[in-house]
């Protein structure tokens, strides 16, 4: 699964803004389907 900059960059600022960690929360907020939430927000984790 290829996941591009702007998702990521998307995703982030949505995470660093609500402080709300629930990959449920993005897949709602992104209207993504739920691996794609999980690699996102691993990513996200990682980074830190």
């Amino acid at each position: 699964m290829k996941i591009t900059n702007s998702e990521y960059k998307k995703a982030k600022a949505i995470v660093v803004k609500t402080k709300n960690t629930s990959i449920s929360f993005l897949q709602r907020t992104l209207g993504i389907g739920y691996e794609r939430a999980r690699v996102l927000m691993q990513m996200i984790k990682d980074e830190q």
